[in-house]
């Protein structure tokens, strides 16, 4: 059984609703720790501008005995998406894009004559393979192919319907997305979301993973 510890002092208002909060989280996490249900995990509750809790439970390395440091990093993978959206439509609101603008007037794709749209990438209705459910990782696995070499590997495979004909997550279609931004605003996604996105919103803990695959699909993040 694993002990359950937090590795930095809580930071709390004194409130009682922040005294709720902290005796409702515990109750949710401790239980999950000392099963090892989970390895470890940092908590954050935030009301506007008030942090009403923050703490972390568990280890960070389980052969070490690592304490998870509030400060953590975590991948948060596919919630990166929500970043490229907004991204995607901060730039239709200047107008240099439009959503129902044909993918092909930014990237180069081979559509076998299909009309793909911005919106339908957004929404997962492309019909555009997910690169996951492929042997695409396989390749790129150890390999730091070029970006165009990656969309080249996913126009290979079989669209799984005619485009807005139904709808399936695609992780391909947030690649694309993500070479969207860099075509049109002339950043990298990485430095588009570090001027636009993270530091207007003041969050100065969260940055790119750095793979070839990480525009729109892989940022890490620590509540700070």
């Amino acid at each position: 059984m694993l002990s359950c510890f937090s590795c930095a002092k809580p930071i709390l208002q004194t409130t009682h609703q922040a005294k709720g909060v902290e005796s409702h989280i515990n109750a949710l996490i401790e239980p999950l720790i000392d099963s090892s249900k989970i390895a470890g995990t940092t908590i954050g509750v935030a009301k506007g501008d008030e942090i009403l809790f923050l703490n972390s439970y568990g280890f960070a390395d389980f052969e070490s005995r690592a304490a998870l440091p509030a400060e953590a990093v975590f991948e948060v993978a596919s919630v990166t998406k929500p970043f490229t959206a907004i991204a995607i439509l901060q730039l239709a609101e200047k107008g240099l894009l439009g959503l129902d603008d044909d993918i092909r007037k930014y990237i180069k794709f081979d559509s076998n004559g299909r009309v793909v749209t911005v919106r339908q990438l957004l929404d997962h209705t492309s019909g555009i393979k997910d690169y996951t459910r492929s042997a695409i990782p396989g390749k790129l696995e150890g390999v730091e192919y070029a970006k165009d070499t990656v969309i080249r590997m996913i126009e290979k495979e079989a669209f799984e319907f005619e485009p807005g004909a139904a709808m399936s997550y695609s992780n391909s279609g947030y690649f694309m997305l993500g070479l969207i931004i860099e075509k049109v605003s002339g950043l990298s996604y990485e430095e588009y979301l570090r001027q636009r996105v993270f530091k207007r919103a003041k969050m100065q803990g969260t940055f790119d993973c750095g793979s070839i695959l990480s525009s729109s699909n892989n940022l890490a993040a620590v509540i700070t």
